[in-house]
């Protein structure tokens, strides 16, 4: 976990929560977000979820959706969090920001802004297909340790056979599996609708080259947020605008053509003033 407050004083700045992807960490946002977000006055908090290796060593803690919704929140209460400026999550991470955004007043911090960075999508990502041998595979990996070297034998020959987008780096490739068939994504449109019902206001960037998370499936989650094509700010490859969409929204869209799976790090300063003006919309940065 990480904390920098810029020299800031307490309670005085607004804060950003980041959350990462899995796999993921402090230092996927250490050398974009963070201290662009920090030089315009806001503190970030960056908790890390624990890895693969973590759960293999300890027999616990198995990345379910309920798992990492109880640790964030546990977590941001020990750490006497009643407010959440922005609440910003990558890929994974979408999840338990909903749930924890949702949350009834007293049990979890308010959330006053969401950013969702190249989302996990309602809908089933080709890495996961076929899902049934997925789950299978996954499950092998978790109960049966000798059957782990046969599972990063299969990992590493998709990988060179071009059949998967995730690089062989097999704990990171289990990790990123079974925290999205444990993440309940079939059954999260109505916490997306919630989203929407409320007015929550929402940035969503995402991006037509992410390999990871193809555009359609990166689209069926601005879809239940209620945006259409025509409603999305569209940046070149340069990271300049080409064509503005809905303004004075609660709801922003932002399209890179060239933003991969990590918008942040591709186009950091685009992603950054987003953030800012997401904070600006609901006063909490002048």
């Amino acid at each position: 976990t990480r904390w920098d407050d810029g020299g800031g004083s307490g309670g005085q700045r607004p804060l950003a929560v980041v959350l990462h992807g899995a796999p993921g960490g402090y230092g996927d946002f250490s050398e974009n977000l963070v201290p662009r977000l920090r030089a315009a006055g806001v503190d970030v908090l960056v908790p890390n979820f624990p890895g693969m290796a973590f759960s293999l060593r300890n027999k616990f803690f198995w990345h379910s959706i309920e798992e990492r919704t109880a640790l964030l929140k546990d977590f941001l209460k020990e750490m006497n969090i009643t407010r959440i400026d922005a609440l910003v999550a990558h890929s994974a991470a979408i999840f338990p920001s909903l749930r924890t955004a949702l949350e009834e007043p007293g049990a979890a911090p308010a959330v006053k802004s969401l950013a969702l960075l190249a989302p996990n999508s309602i809908l089933t990502p080709k890495t996961l297909e076929p899902l049934w041998l997925t789950r299978r595979v996954v499950r092998a990996y978790r109960r049966f340790p000798f059957l782990r070297p046969l599972v990063g034998a299969l990992v590493r020959t998709a990988h060179s056979l071009g059949l998967s987008p995730l690089k062989p780096a097999v704990e990171d490739v289990m990790l990123s599996l079974t925290t999205y068939l444990e993440s309940r994504y079939a059954e999260s449109a109505p916490l997306l609708e919630a989203v929407s019902l409320r007015r929550l206001p929402t940035l969503v960037a995402i991006s037509r080259d992410d390999r990871l998370l193809p555009y359609p499936v990166l689209r069926a989650v601005c879809t239940t947020l209620g945006a259409g094509e025509e409603d999305m700010w569209c940046f070149g490859p340069d990271g300049q605008l080409r064509r503005p969409g809905k303004p004075d929204s609660w709801l922003k869209v932002v399209c890179f053509d060239k933003g991969s799976h990590y918008p942040f790090i591709k186009q950091p300063d685009v992603c950054a003033d987003e953030i800012l003006q997401l904070l600006r919309r609901i006063g909490s940065l002048s």
